[in-house]
């Protein structure tokens, strides 16, 4: 990332060695060699704001998360973090959130 503009980062043209980053809203209908998702953490992913996670928004989530995986035509890497952070700096342990479940080994 060294040398690496702003504006870089933010291009979507597809050009080979490009680093393009992307929401998984924003990835829908795009298609890569290797994706790579961050913050695949319980409590970070589904979002903590849909606190009432209802079945209907819980399904929502899944489908995101689907489309994230399903955009990389050769690899896919699931990151998290295993520890959480709220706004006053307090830090604890956590797992990866509950869509890697079956999918971790």
């Amino acid at each position: 990332l060294v040398g690496t503009t702003k504006a870089q980062l933010g291009r979507r043209d597809g050009a080979p060695k490009q680093l393009n980053l992307l929401t998984l809203h924003s990835a829908k209908g795009t298609e890569y060699d290797v994706v790579i998702i961050l913050g695949l953490d319980q409590g970070e992913f589904p979002s903590p704001n849909w606190a009432d996670n209802t079945p209907e928004r819980m399904d929502e989530a899944r489908r995101l998360f689907y489309v994230g995986i399903t955009r990389a035509r050769d690899e896919v890497h699931l990151m998290y973090s295993g520890f959480r952070q709220d706004r006053f700096g307090r830090t604890w342990r956590e797992g990866p959130s509950q869509f890697l479940d079956g999918l971790l080994p």
